[in-house]
């Protein structure tokens, strides 16, 4: 992570790492003269409201494609979550491996560097494809169920949902082949 401060970069400093996922937390864009030619496959989060202002410079586009920190996965405890640092809540999302484990269980408050954050979601694909889940242990914290959330979830049996959950989104269970219940509270 490059902390807030940061005012230049020196030259190729991240050549041939494009493995590296960059946060670079300056909201105003610091200088690099050369990034050491067009890199492909690196993901570089930076304050959502200085998207545009990166994006506007080619020695940033080169080294990478230009995200919003909100759009930065975090993990904690094997699960990654997206954050929302305003108002301290994260949702969990999807994992580039599918979350190759049996059984889930989400907790109803992380800490990232040191801040706490109450999931309150299960967002949009965020167990996608995850054949080889069987159970997944929701808290009572979970407000929102976001768009095919379990779809293609083949091992999944059952599922209980919290009791405070309001939204449930499209296709949230679709492709669930082995699902037998989904117990929704009143």
């Amino acid at each position: 992570e490059l902390p807030a401060g940061i005012t230049e970069i020196g030259s190729w400093c991240f050549y041939n790492t494009n493995v590296l996922k960059i946060i670079c937390m300056a909201t105003e864009v610091p200088q690099m003269d050369s990034p050491g030619g067009t890199q492909t496959g690196r993901i570089i989060y930076v304050p959502d409201e200085s998207v545009d202002a990166y994006r506007a410079n080619s020695n940033w586009t080169d080294l990478g494609t230009i995200k919003p920190l909100s759009a930065c996965p975090y993990e904690y405890d094997g699960l990654y979550y997206l954050l929302n640092r305003e108002a301290k809540t994260a949702a969990v999302t999807k994992d580039a491996d599918f979350y190759p484990v049996e059984n889930i269980t989400v907790p109803a408050r992380i800490s990232i560097k040191g801040v706490g954050y109450d999931v309150t979601a299960v967002g949009d694909e965020a167990f996608y494809a995850c054949k080889t889940v069987k159970t997944i242990s929701l808290p009572e914290s979970i407000t929102k169920i976001g768009h095919k959330a379990f779809s293609y979830c083949e091992g999944l049996t059952a599922l209980e949902l919290p009791a405070n959950v309001k939204e449930i989104g499209v296709s949230a269970f679709s492709y669930a082949s082995q699902l037998q219940s989904v117990n929704i509270p009143e």
